[in-house]
């Protein structure tokens, strides 16, 4: 059986804490959703760095669009939703519960670190500019017939 994934960022409940004060947090949390093949998700998965990159672009400016200035704790955090999602796809198949712990977690770390130490490629992603926003409507001028809903975040 084939599984098919989506890491999707929005907004967290908290802005910060200080607990995690000064620990570059991520105040945007990553939803990871797994369904059987033949759902609606895309299959397409990253297989570059210039892979994750695009995706990371894209979800940094939807969530500008939104509002939100991704930081790097964000950025790290959207990294790692798409690197888990990659070794869900990759290792699924033969997923061998039975093996211990220590090889289940390495071949987990062989996938994560495909493209290099997350950390620091989460950090050339947070450096990395984003592309020019193009003008948008807002949301009155886009649907005016639609009743327009604020959501508290």
């Amino acid at each position: 059986m084939s599984i098919e994934s989506r890491a999707l960022p929005c907004p967290a409940e908290m802005s910060g804490s200080i607990h995690i004060h000064g620990t570059a947090p991520s105040i945007v949390d990553t939803v990871f959703v797994c369904r059987p093949a033949g759902a609606a998700f895309s299959h397409e998965f990253p297989n570059s760095e210039e892979d994750l990159s695009t995706l990371i672009a894209q979800e940094r400016s939807q969530l500008r669009a939104a509002g939100w200035k991704a930081t790097y704790g964000d950025i790290r955090c959207m990294l790692l939703g798409h690197l888990t999602r990659l070794a869900v796809h990759e290792l699924h198949a033969q997923w061998n519960k039975s093996l211990p712990t220590e090889r289940r977690l390495g071949l987990v770390e062989e996938v994560l670190r495909r493209f290099g130490n997350p950390n620091d490629l989460a950090r050339r992603l947070a450096e990395a500019p984003l592309p020019e926003q193009p003008a948008t409507l807002s949301p009155s001028e886009a649907a005016p017939e639609v009743e327009q809903v604020a959501i508290p975040f």
